[in-house]
């Protein structure tokens, strides 16, 4: 092992030990005593001798389960092969299955998005959790490449960290492109950077990044800071070239989820909000031109769509057709509002057009008005506003979408593939829309599922939660999975019978009634705090909320440690500072610590 990996496994503790508290960097956290006012007790002192000392590999903790080094794929179980990879037992479409490429094992924390470099190298950018002030991007070699003979018999990889300081903000979009330079989307602009192979072989890159675009750094002015990120609601940064390279689209995604903070109300009492407005406005789509070369056009720089609260997903059809998957505002009703597929285009005189946030938001194919906007409402009802294309089930959070080849997959030929990230009851899956010969999908199909039964099973696998969705030149699709820290894989193969795997496996973890006992009082708490927001959480009976946080994911028995429930109570304010903090009390420092201790005492294994 080498001393860097030393280093991070002891800053990654660190982190945990020091999660809760919000004064900046990890170094600062550690070094800063006003933070905290002291040390942390033993426990506190000895990470920090061992960050500033650096002690033999011996000293740190047992090689994790065989579960958690899988990311919390019961690969075991199975004992298959997928085309290379490992088998997980997650259901895929009839012909198919899914391989497990790398894993936490391998030191990733939350891969977001990928492109090939090569045939044999697959780059990954990670944000290496939220909150951080720092990122990295992967190179991950195969053994063989994907479409040799040997392929589908064992794939191992080698796994190298470009920038070992972990020095890239928030790393997002990703790609390479004819001329071999690698883009790269961070919170300020986009990137490129070389990679290159060292005489005995080895990758690297370049390592000062370039800057491409930052004409929008301006409307992104924030501190790399914990806090500071949970004030910009949404910093990633996500793009994709034309097919031919000669434009690049780019999100810039909305500061807030509402825009009710950032109100602006004129002399005829007419509202707007402040982040739809001026020459760089937020919650867009720009489009930069290239020239032959690949370099910027002077100038170019225009917004090509306005109204958009996110645009993680992002995608251009081989017809130039330019697509969006629209992550809509955070109401509290589980069913609404539904999420969007936007078809992004300028207005017939060349004009960027408004698709409508925060004005209006979908209920299905319905365009509704925010109440918290007296303005716009007649706009949402008349479609002044570009209506949506098409609706995607609410929360659902489309973030990886792109026009696969169907080379190797004829089952997805002339389909849209969009992966759903999920956020309360819908998504956890990746579905596929027909799509006719310019890229537009069929409004009324319904969406076929590539993946699915992706919930939480305990010993099996935990809730699926993905992001960028890569084909490979072979036509197999590479998945990133964020929450667990995973990257897989979907090919030709015997698909999955989870539900069989799910009956053979009922009796492996059983909530006792003690246990319930035991979770009523953080149960009474997480209703009090979370439950306007939260359905998991809102019961009156703790068995009922134990249950729905067990089957939702939030809770995940088979990876406690990184449960969204335990990390955003660890690292985030919850409620998010976007709540009414007099409606919405958050916790408190001893309510965090009485969530994040008990849960660990009473399921941790």
């Amino acid at each position: 092992m080498t001393h860097e990996i030393l280093q991070n496994q002891i800053l990654g503790a660190a982190a945990a030990h020091w999660g809760a508290c919000s004064c900046g960097s990890l170094m600062s956290r550690i070094f800063a005593f006003q933070c905290s006012g002291r040390l942390r007790g033993i426990k506190g002192i000895f990470l920090l001798i061992l960050l500033l000392t650096g002690l033999p590999h011996s000293v740190l903790a047992a090689e994790p389960s065989p579960l958690a080094a899988t990311s919390g794929y019961n690969t075991a179980l199975i004992n298959k092969n997928c085309d290379g990879f490992a088998q997980i037992p997650i259901t895929s479409i009839q012909g198919t299955c899914v391989g497990l490429v790398a894993a936490k094992s391998h030191h990733l924390k939350q891969p977001r998005y990928a492109a090939q470099f090569d045939g044999k190298t697959l780059l990954v950018t990670d944000m290496l959790g939220w909150g951080a002030d720092n990122g990295t991007v992967w190179a991950i070699e195969f053994s063989k490449k994907m479409d040799e003979p040997a392929a589908n018999e064992s794939q191992s990889i080698k796994i190298t960290n470009l920038f070992s300081k972990n020095n890239v903000p928030n790393p997002a979009g990703i790609a390479v492109a004819p001329n071999g330079m690698v883009y790269i989307g961070l919170p300020t602009g986009i990137m490129k950077f070389k990679l290159q192979r060292g005489d005995n072989g080895e990758i690297k890159a370049d390592p000062e990044l370039e800057v491409f675009i930052n004409d929008f750094d301006q409307v992104r002015k924030f501190a790399r800071s914990l806090m500071a990120i949970e004030d910009y609601a949404h910093p990633m940064t996500s793009f994709s070239f034309s097919p031919d390279y000669r434009f690049i689209y780019v999100n810039v995604g909305s500061q807030t989820d509402s825009c009710v903070k950032h109100k602006s109300v004129d002399q005829d009492g007419k509202e707007s909000c402040d982040e739809n407005s001026g020459e760089l406005p937020l919650s867009s789509v720009r489009r930069y031109a290239l020239d032959a070369q690949m370099n910027l056009i002077a100038d170019s720089g225009i917004t090509f769509a306005n109204g958009l609260r996110n645009s993680m997903a992002l995608t251009v059809h081989p017809s130039g057709l330019v697509v969006q998957g629209e992550n809509a505002i955070d109401l509290p009703d589980s069913e609404l509002p539904s999420e969007e597929i936007n078809i992004l285009q300028l207005s017939p005189d060349n004009k960027a057009q408004h698709y409508g946030w925060p004005y209006c938001y979908n209920d299905g194919d319905k365009a509704v008005p925010f109440a918290e906007f007296k303005t716009g409402k007649a706009e949402c009802e008349n479609a002044a506003f570009i209506p949506a294309y098409r609706a995607l089930p609410a929360h659902s959070a489309p973030l990886g979408m792109i026009y696969p080849s169907s080379k190797k997959l004829p089952m997805l030929a002339n389909t849209l593939l969009i992966g759903l990230h999920g956020y309360a009851a819908y998504g956890h899956k990746i579905v596929a829309l027909p799509v006719d010969a310019s890229g537009k999908p069929d409004k009324t199909a319904p969406p076929v599922e590539v993946i699915s039964n992706w919930s939480s099973a305990n010993n099996l696998n935990p809730l699926g939660a993905p992001t960028g969705l890569l084909e490979w030149s072979d036509g197999s699709i590479i998945i990133m999975d964020d929450k667990n820290g995973a990257i897989l894989r979907l090919s030709l193969g015997e698909r999955v019978n989870k539900i069989d795997l799910i009956a053979a496996n009922a009796d492996t973890f059983k909530v006792s009634e003690a246990m319930v006992q035991k979770f009523a009082p953080i149960s009474r708490l997480l209703k009090t705090k979370c439950g306007a927001c939260h359905a998991e959480m809102a019961d009156d009976q703790p068995q009922v909320n134990l249950k729905a946080l067990i089957d939702s994911g939030k809770l995940n028995l088979s990876g406690l440690e990184e449960s969204s429930l335990l990390t955003k109570v660890r690292y985030r304010q919850m409620p998010p500072k976007t709540s009414d903090p007099k409606q919405f009390p958050p916790l408190t420092a001893e309510e965090r610590k009485l969530v994040l201790t008990e849960i660990v005492k009473l399921f941790g294994r």
